[in-house]
């Protein structure tokens, strides 16, 4: 078998690094999620047509509340993964230097 050091291991890692590793992977799907709603509109809606009739207008509002719910969630989730990683940030540098022995 292949020995994985203990460097590598999930185990190893501190409690505030899982923690910022959670908020950081958020993050970052929050970002494709965005990314993917804003590709998911110029894909299928394009540039609206002028004078388009009736179906092809619903098929476009429809793409439109899709792409901008898959945008607005994918922002959702950055803002959350943003604010999570800052916060776990802030409580390891303020918690460091303490000590629970006594």
């Amino acid at each position: 078998p292949i020995q994985i050091p203990m460097t590598l291991r999930w185990k190893a890692v501190p409690p505030a690094g899982r923690l910022a590793i959670g908020f950081g992977v958020v993050l970052c799907l929050g970002i494709g999620a965005f990314l993917a709603g804003l590709v998911y509109g110029v894909v299928f809606i394009g540039v609206p047509y002028p004078d388009a009739p009736a179906d092809v207008m619903q098929r476009q509002a429809f793409h439109m509340r899709v792409s901008t719910f898959v945008a607005i969630g994918g922002l959702a989730a950055f803002v959350i993964g943003l604010f999570g990683l800052a916060v776990t940030i802030c409580v390891y540098f303020l918690t460091r230097g303490s000590t629970n022995s006594h």
